[in-house]
This record gives structure tokens, C-alpha cells and sequence, in this order.
């Protein structure tokens, strides 16, 4: 249709923001995107966030004024923002240049490629760059999120592609350190919508987190719409609890006998080891009394088949994979994966697997993990990704060498990294750092050079992320990027070019196609499907193995291959509730901090944006009323958050509902509007006050970011 003579597409896309990645319906008006809203037209899966802030995002960053327009080189000290306009070739030339002078000098590994949370094929792109260009040291936040819930679903189905079951219908839903509705559906791919419906159809429901979400009222009178059971656990003490919860199950003879005879191995042994420790231990490290710990098992265990919805909050301890393995392990005992309405593996759509694309086959070898800065980790080295404080470590103590020149993608590691001013003395020091940004950031603030990004609906590209998920969408072109601004594969691909590394394209449009080449599709063929859905792999009474590629061919309660990488087969209670800190470090800071994602950003993402901003404005740190009393605070003040390594300042919600041991800060803040002060990253930053040392989970490399200690004050 027409509109004052400008031709107005009506086109369906995919959301880029959250890993949902719901359906939405959009306006294109001459090269500007004016309406972006739920599409409630075409039947595909749109499970919009309450405050929608997807389709705000869509609209907002593609018209920003202050979007990023040209290649940047630094002329002045590292963040002071004195910057010159460079042309595309300047720039690419200096980063093949001084790429190539690194590798001559010290060797491939002293480069490192620093990656963030994919939206298309950028991640991949980057993967795949540091594979060819020979260093073993890509970063990506892999130790905080997703690869802990994705390798505990490979150590014990055999497959890190475990999702709910949402065609069918639940009768048991526990959310466990996640809040679906907002930050993207857990990671087993919950589509609200069936939620929704689970719930209507009688379906029981208990959440799972230290903070109230929007799922929980604790005065409510109807079941049929809230969860009957909350439970807070102590920040960190997730692995503890769902130990705690296994036991009941099992000395309750409320696990699934038939099922674990059938399909798994290692029960006995798992159930030798719930004796090693008492109930009274477990409320003792959890805080949670006896009977929510009975409530929560008999609700799940009692109502099959249920979902067990897991998220980021997980992740985040000394422990993270051992607690991720212990709650894949409740979901096998009690018989809710590989069922009808329950949780299922699935089967990828069509297209080239991510690994394959990170790690061709011929260049492969081009990775060596005994030279990573990260060889220790040795779950992280066989997940592709190195712990991004052994990139910080590096570059600050030299150990165990310096990393030299790092391009970071996707990325903001001055605001997301832990312990946020030795992040800042590495950016400092390091010799080369290259950013590719949307728009100026606290890290791209601290860069070399810095290159514009283009963004979602600026350029074709394919979403494959969470790969875990198994789906496979487009995203079409609908307006060209502002100035002189480039996809992130384009740019990356014209530096490996420069440097004359094989596998790449001659146009980074033709990496889409070999993506799809197991489809039988090219982009152009597939861009208007929009969507592959994967497969899904039920136990049968023909095949009932069919889901499960452990080595046994069962589900491996009892994970030989753990064993040979000097873990723990089957999680014990001891190692679960191992904390970082002891009972001495609360002696000058009493309270207990964590942590939770703002409902109204995607990580550090769009602090800028009026439409957000609207929805929440600041970063607020949440309080029991009681504890704020205590520590002469009060509501809507500013206060700082102080622990042993800094303090940082957020401003004050008295909540009834947080426990009064408990401070709850916001992640991922900085102030787009000082950049005099390079956005307050010192000021507002959670990071600024956790620590990046050991101890480390001795697999993953994941830092303890919950249950840290610290106080409070004006």
C-alpha cells in the first residue's frame, strides 16, 4: 500500500533481543521501521514480554541519533574520547596490520577474540575467525551463562538440546532462577502462551528464586493463576536444595521406579549418596524450612508429566555445573524427559551445527587448548570458549603469558565482566583493542579503533541462537544501516581476507548459504519460510533409547565420561554446598548480595533508549524494609553496595518480599548520558563490587556472583 506516495511494507520478522525470538509484525516506511508490535496474525510463536521492550528496541535503535556512523581511531588517552574519523580501508588495513604483527611477534594465541551474546551469525562468525587465525583463546561469557544447563543436559541425556515439551501438557511446573515472562522463557524454551494454558488446565505451579516475580503472589487466593509454593533459597545454595529435594523423592518412594529401571544407570549410586547428609543440613545451608523442601518435592514428583523451567541464576557459582547436573538428574528420577507433555530432546532443523561452523573440520587443529590461557577448564575448552577473567588475568599479572591485541564483538566486558576495576586496568594496559558497536560504550570507549555496527533489519542474517533450542529463523533487510556502518560478518570477513586466511567468502553473504546447506535451501529460497523447527525424540516401546546418546545409550545418573575428566560421576552434597566465602568474610559484611536482571534491558544493552529508560530509569538495589531500618536507609535513596573489593551505588526499593538477610542489586548499568565521567561505569556498575579470583568451578571456570558479602549505607 501507499502513504503519501512512499511505499509501505507490512513485513513479519523475528524479534532479535531475548532468546525467545517471538514472531513480530512490522511497518517499513521509506528506510525507517515506525510500527513494530506482536504479530497476531500468522500463527508462529509470539510470547511478547509484558513491557514488550523487543519491539520498543526494534523501533528506537534503528532511528538512533546517536548511533555509531564511521570507523574511529583514538587520538587521545584511552578513555578520554578524543577520537578521528578514519575511512573502512584505514581501519581494516590497521586491524590486519596489527593482527598480523602479533601473530609474527608472539605467537597466534596472544589474540583474542571476545565474544558476547549472539543475535545472527556474528558469534558464529567470530568463533570461526579465531578458529582460522590460529588462537586458542576465544572468549564468551559461556562460564555465566547457558554452557553450565546445556553440558549437564549432555553429561546426562546426552544431548545439550533438552526442551519442554510446550505442544503438550504439563501437569507440574517448577521455575527454577529464572522469570520467564520477561528475560526469555527459561533455557528450555517455555513459550508463555502454553504456560499459560498448562495453567488453565490445572497444571501446579512452584518458582524457584530468591525475588518475587511476577509469577508469584504470596497473598494470592487462586491457584489457578499463581504459584502455590515460593520458594527463597540462600543466593548460591541452588545445588544444596535440589539435592535436599532428590532425597525427600527418593527416601519417600516418590521417584519414578519403572523409568529408572528402563532408561537410566547409576540410581544406586545416587542413592548411596543422599545418605551422606541430613535434611537439618540442608535447611541449615538453603534457609529453606523442611516442609517447602517436602512441598516442592511431592509437587513435582506427585504431577507427571511437569517442566522444570532452569535459567541464568543457576550458573553462577563455585559449583554451576555440578548443581545444573544434580536438578537434570531430578528431572530423570522422577520420569519427565523423553514424555508427552513433559521435556523432550530434540533434534536440530536442517542447517550447518554451530560447533561445525566455530570449528571446521580442516582448521580445526588450528586450536590448541593446552596453549589457552584457560587449559584448566576443561569443560570450557570442549565448549569452545575460554572464562573470560583468564583473559582479564592475562593481560594484568602476565599469567600464563600476556594477551597482546583483543577484537571484541557483541560485547561489553567493562560493565558485564566481574570485578569491573581490574577489567579497567586490563583495557588500559592491553597493546591493541578493536570494538564493533551499535553505539558508544564504557569498553568501546577504552578501544583503538571502533567500528560501526550494523544491526537486526540493517542486513540479511540467520538467528541460530540458543542453539540449544534447535531452531533455525532469517532476518530480512528492511533499512539500511545509518552512515557508513557494516555488518559485524562483513567486517570481520574483509580482515581475514586482508589477512589471507582460508574458509572465508568472498562476500560474507554467502556464509547464510553455507549455513543452510544441510536444508537444501540458499537464504533467498529460506528467507520467506522464516522458520525450521526441529524434531522431536519421545521414548518408545520400539527404540527407547531413541533420545538419550549417552555412551550407555540411558540416561547416566552416574556419567562415566565425568570420571575421566577428573569430576565427580555423580554430584555429592559436599561439593554443592561449597561457597566462596566462609563464615569470617560476613564479619564486616553482614548481608548477603545477588543479583538480578533488569525486565526492562537485555543484559547491558540500550541504556539509551527513552522507551526503556520510561520503564525503569536507574538501577535499583532492592531491601527488606527491616534491613534498611537497621542500616538508616530508606526508600528512593541513593546507597552504596560495598564488599571486600569496591562499592557501587544504586538507588533504593524497600520490598517486603526480599529476605532480610538478602540485598538485591541490578546488573548490567551504565549512564549512556555522562560521558564525561565514560558513562559512570565506576559509579552504577554492579561489577565494581565482585570478585574475580578463585576458587573457580573447577570445570566450567564460573566465578561465585551470588551469596557474595557486603554491606550497606547512605
Amino acid at each position: 500500500m501507499e502513504k503519501k506516495g512512499v511505499d509501505v511494507q507490512e513485513v513479519f520478522g523475528a524479534c532479535p533481543l531475548c532468546t525467545n525470538h517471538c514472531s513480530i509484525y512490522m511497518n517499513v516506511v521509506g528506510n525507517t521501521v515506525p510500527v513494530a508490535e506482536r504479530d497476531d496474525i500468522t500463527g508462529l510463536p509470539s510470547d511478547m514480554c509484558p513491557i514488550k521492550k523487543g519491539t520498543t528496541t526494534v523501533i528506537e535503535v534503528l532511528a538512533h541519533p546517536d548511533r555509531l556512523k564511521h570507523p574511529l581511531k583514538r587520538v587521545g588517552d584511552r578513555g578520554e574520547g578524543k577520537w578521528e574519523r578514519i575511512s573502512w580501508d584505514e581501519a581494516l588495513d590497521t586491524i590486519a596490520d596489527k593482527l598480523k604483527e602479533c601473530k609474527e611477534l608472539y605467537g597466534p594465541d596472544s589474540f583474542a577474540m571476545v565474544l558476547g551474546e549472539p543475535k545472527g551469525m556474528e558469534f558464529a562468525f567470530g568463533q570461526r575467525f579465531g578458529t582460522i587465525f590460529g588462537t586458542s583463546n576465544v572468549f564468551t561469557p559461556g562460564c555465566y551463562c547457558g554452557v553450565q544447563c546445556g553440558t549437564a543436559s549432555s553429561y546426562t541425556f546426552g544431548s545439550m538440546n533438552v526442551n519442554v515439551d510446550w505442544e503438550g501438557g504439563p501437569r507440574a511446573i517448577v521455575i527454577w532462577g529464572n522469570n520467564p515472562l520477561h528475560t526469555g522463557g527459561s533455557f528450555k524454551g517455555m513459550r508463555a502462551q502454553r504456560y499459560y494454558k498448562a495453567l488453565e488446565n490445572g497444571a501446579r505451579l512452584a518458582v524457584v528464586d530468591v525475588r518475587r516475580i511476577d509469577l508469584v503472589d504470596p497473598d494470592r487466593t487462586d491457584w489457578n493463576e499463581d504459584a502455590e509454593l515460593w520458594v527463597k533459597p540462600r543466593p548460591g545454595s541452588d545445588g544444596a536444595l535440589a539435592m535436599g529435594v532428590i532425597k525427600y523423592i527418593i527416601e519417600n518412594d516418590l521417584h519414578d521406579k519403572g523409568y529408572i529401571e528402563k532408561y537410566t544407570v547409576g540410581f544406586d549410586l545416587l542413592a548411596e549418596e543422599i545418605k551422606e547428609f541430613t535434611f537439618d543440613d540442608v535447611v541449615r545451608d538453603t534457609w529453606v524450612p523442611f516442609e517447602q523442601i517436602a512441598h516442592l518435592a511431592r509437587l513435582y514428583a506427585e504431577n507427571r508429566p511437569a517442566w522444570l523451567l532452569w535459567g541464568n541464576a543457576l550458573e553462577q557459582s563455585v559449583c554451576a555445573l555440578q548443581t545444573c547436573r544434580t536438578i537434570s538428574i531430578l528431572t530423570a528420577i522422577t520420569g519427565n524427559v523423553g514424555v508427552k507433555g513433559g521435556e523432550v530432546v530434540v533434534n536440530p532443523a536442517p542447517m550447518t551445527r554451530p560447533g561445525r561452523f566455530y570449528l571446521p573440520k580442516e582448521y580445526k587443529d588450528r586450536r590448541v587448548p593446552e596453549n589457552s590461557v584457560g587449559r584448566q577448564f576443561k569443560v570450557a575448552m570442549k565448549s569452545a570458549y575460554v572464562p573470560t577473567q583468564c583473559l582479564i588475568d592475562s593481560i594484568v599479572d602476565e599469567e600464563p603469558y600476556q594477551i597482546k591485541a583483543a577484537w571484541v564483538i557483541l560485547n561489553n566486558p567493562l560493565i558485564t565482566y566481574p570485578e569491573a576495576k581490574k577489567v579497567y586496568e586490563a583495557l588500559k594496559k592491553i597493546d591493541f583493542l578493536v570494538v564493533n558497536e551499535i553505539f558508544m560504550t564504557p569498553t568501546a570507549a577504552m578501544a583503538d579503533i571502533v567500528l560501526p555496527a550494523a544491526t537486526f533489519f540493517e542486513h540479511e542474517d540467520i538467528g541460530y541462537w540458543p542453539a540449544w533450542f534447535g531452531i533455525c529463523r532469517t532476518y530480512q533487510k528492511l533499512v539500511n544501516p545509518p552512515g557508513e556502518a557494516k555488518p559485524d560478518i562483513t567486517i570481520m570477513n574483509e580482515v581475514a581476507k586482508r589477512l589471507e586466511l582460508p574458509g572465508f567468502w568472498e562476500d560474507a553473504h554467502e556464509s547464510l548459504d553455507y549455513m543452510l546447506e544441510p536444508s537444501g535451501s540458499t537464504y533467498k529460497e529460506f528467507k520467506n519460510a522464516r522458520y525450521a523447527w526441529p524434531t522431536k525424540d519421545y521414548i518408545t516401546e520400539k527404540n527407547a533409547s531413541a533420545p538419550f546418546k549417552t555412551p550407555s545409550g540411558k540416561v547416566e545418573i552416574y556419567a562415566e565420561p565425568l570420571k575421566q575428566i577428573d569430576a565427580n560421576p555423580i554430584p555429592t552434597y559436599k561439593e554443592l554446598s561449597r561457597t566462596r566465602f566462609e563464615s569470617e568474610d560476613f564479619k564486616d559484611y553482614p548481608l548477603v548480595l545477588t543479583n538480578a536482571k533488569e525486565e526492562a534491558y537485555m543484559l547491558s544493552m540500550h541504556r539509551m533508549l527513552k522507551g526503556l529508560r520510561n520503564i525503569t530509569d536507574q538501577p535499583y538495589v532492592r531491601l527488606n524494609p527491616k534491613t534498611a531500618k537497621e542500616y538508616v536507609v530508606k526508600d528512593g535513596e541513593l546507597i552504596w553496595i560495598e564488599t571486600a573489593k569496591g562499592r557501587c551505588q544504586q538507588r533504593l526499593i524497600e520490598d517486603d518480599f526480599v529476605d532480610p538477610r538478602v540485598v538485591i542489586a541490578a546488573f548490567g548499568w551504565w549512564l549512556p548520558e555522562e560521558p564525561e565521567t565514560m558513562f559512570a561505569w565506576d559509579r552504577v556498575n554492579l561489577n565494581m563490587v565482585t570478585d574475580s579470583g578463585p576458587p573457580y568451578d573447577p570445570l566450567s571456570g564460573s566465578v561465585q556472583l551470588k551469596g557474595i558479602p557486603c554491606r550497606v549505607y547512605k
